[in-house]
């Protein structure tokens, strides 16, 4: 009596400490990896739509773009399909399935079974009997069902223990389901025993083959740093070599996006280099500002990255590069300063379509070569430098026909490749000549000092001011229609016509004419190169029709 007693105490205690346990557990869940959004369902946290936990995007390797979800998923089933086969035969059930939580949902899906093909689709089984998947895999508990006085399904848990490098370490993936329409020939007393061993083994054999896709993945960064790095060139055109560390870090870590900051410490200001293609909206323009308020701005201070599993939950309060340019629309964003001699010298912004889809290893190899590509952007910046002295016009500050000719071609390539319109607008002074014969040469001087200083004050920091001749002068305005450049063209001619110019004791009066004319992606009506000719011809209708006014060809 007194050993059955003692052991009636012993279960009695065991079970108190285990509803104590479960409930500690129900009230403080285990907290989520940082940057993984967080939300109360009943008593329980449970991670939102795409966490980075759901192993059904683990699998896959998104740097890869032949590594297709199916294909990953489908060797994922293969893979898993004997030792399914053997849990199935040991305990006398017709199925035995894995279920994993969806990456669109919090739903479990099937992803692997012991029979060949495809495993059933997501609404196989009753309501109930999915909902026991959820409940076993969530609260850690064998479930059953029952048909006709037969023990027909069984789930357990399926967890996944220690993979570091996706951040999962413990956390819930899905459960083991056996299913025999006409009974599973063991007892709940042996299945309780045996299925969490199963689950167990299940999810080191899913470790496996996550860890072998993470090397695969691995080898593949290594060799896109390798190559990158050898193509690095400071001394050739620098939007190249901006365009060719955005794309590798793109290639490297699997990104769907990215941004190129350039940051100056002394003022605490910067702007934006280069944006990739597929940049979500609102996107960036090479130029724009970034302030020391921003994201942005803030890393390049602080010196430290951030990173954000669900870009979402800073995009309608937080402004990006500066006020106006907001976090875009994108799953998850992280933001990478670049160190070069321990100053910082700019930012990488990059991100993902898809919520929870970058992971640590990926901003570790993004930050690493951004560290190697440090070197040659800051040369490349300071070469640059040196050839911007060497682009302008001496008298105005604007550039000169030798930069207005890169930029053009610039333009125009962006415009093909990123679609839409660019504008260029010609302007040439009003009787210059008379200016020079009757006030003298230094007055025309001024004259064009002071047009010059109206054009730069008008436009905006992506187009390009030039003087390309005498008193003739050019802005390129990149992804503007005819409308915009119309309307810079005519705000250009009042400015000027209600500018009187001071010159010693005198004051003169002058006016412009302008041309305008736009160049469509791929063409279009007008060839690439006649867009300065058809601009001009214009500039010519313009003079030709009383001067002071503003023409289209």
């Amino acid at each position: 009596m007194k050993t059955l007693a003692a052991f009636l105490a012993g279960a009695m205690v065991a079970v108190a400490a285990n509803y104590w346990r479960a409930l500690w557990r129900r009230r403080h869940p285990v907290p989520l990896p940082p940057g993984v959004a967080y939300e109360r369902v009943g008593d329980r946290g449970s991670p939102r739509r795409g966490v980075r936990a759901s192993l059904l995007k683990s699998i896959r390797d998104p740097s890869n773009p032949n590594d297709r979800a199916e294909v990953r998923e489908r060797e994922l089933a293969d893979d898993l399909r004997g030792y399914l086969g053997d849990v199935g035969a040991q305990h006398g059930a017709d199925d035995a399935m894995l279920w994993m939580r969806g990456s669109e949902g919090a739903d479990f899906l099937p992803v692997a079974w012991n029979h060949p093909g495809a495993p059933p689709s997501a609404g196989w089984g009753t309501p109930q009997q999915r909902e026991l998947v959820s409940w076993a895999a969530s609260e850690g508990v064998v479930c059953f069902d029952a048909a006709g006085g037969q023990l027909v399904f069984a789930a357990a848990r399926v967890a996944l223990e220690g993979v570091a490098a996706l951040g999962t370490a413990g956390e819930v993936v899905g459960g083991l389901v056996l299913y025999s329409a006409s009974g599973i020939r063991n007892p709940r007393s042996e299945l309780k025993l045996w299925l969490p061993r199963h689950a167990e083994r299940l999810a080191q054999l899913v470790e496996l083959q996550v860890t072998r896709n993470e090397v695969a993945r691995a080898n593949r960064r290594m060799r896109v740093l390798v190559r990158s790095v050898q193509e690095l060139d400071p001394s050739g055109e620098h939007h190249a070599l901006e365009e060719g560390i955005v794309e590798s870090i793109i290639e490297a870590s699997g990104a769907t996006f990215a941004a190129l900051v350039e940051w100056q410490a002394e003022t605490q200001r910067g702007a934006v280099h280069y944006a990739s293609t597929l940049y979500p909206e609102p996107q960036p323009h090479a130029g724009d500002p970034v302030e020391p308020e921003s994201l942005v701005g803030g890393v390049c201070i602080d010196e430290t990255p951030r990173f954000w599993d669900y870009a979402e939950a800073v995009a309608a309060s937080n402004e990006l590069f500066a006020p106006g340019a907001l976090v875009p629309h994108a799953g998850a964003l992280a933001i990478l300063p670049m160190r070069r001699n321990k100053r910082i010298i700019g930012a990488i912004v990059l991100g993902t379509a898809e919520a929870g889809a970058l992971r640590q290893g990926d901003l570790k190899t993004a930050g690493f070569f951004a560290q190697l590509a440090g070197s040659a952007l800051e040369a490349a910046w300071e070469i640059e430098e040196v050839r911007g002295t060497a682009r302008l016009d001496e008298l105005t500050g604007l550039s000169n026909r030798r930069h207005f000719d890169d930029e053009l071609k610039r333009t125009l390539d962006q415009t093909d490749r990123f679609g839409g319109s660019c504008a260029l607008v010609l302007a040439d002074v009003d009787h210059f000549k008379d200016i020079n014969d009757t006030h003298g040469h230094p007055a025309g001087d001024k004259v064009l000092r002071a047009i010059s200083e109206v054009m730069r004050d008008a436009v905006r920091t992506t187009d390009t001011c030039a003087r390309i001749g005498g008193e003739e002068l050019c802005v390129i305005l990149p992804q503007t229609g005819l409308e915009g450049g119309l309307d810079l063209a005519e705000r250009l001619r009042a400015s000027i016509e209600g500018m009187p110019i001071r010159w010693k004791d005198r004051e003169i009066r002058v006016t412009a004419s302008f041309g305008v004319a736009t160049y469509e992606a791929g063409g279009g009506a007008m060839k690439r190169g006649q867009l300065f000719d058809v601009t001009d011809r214009a500039l010519y209708r313009a003079k030709r029709d009383g001067r002071n006014c503003v023409r289209t060809a």
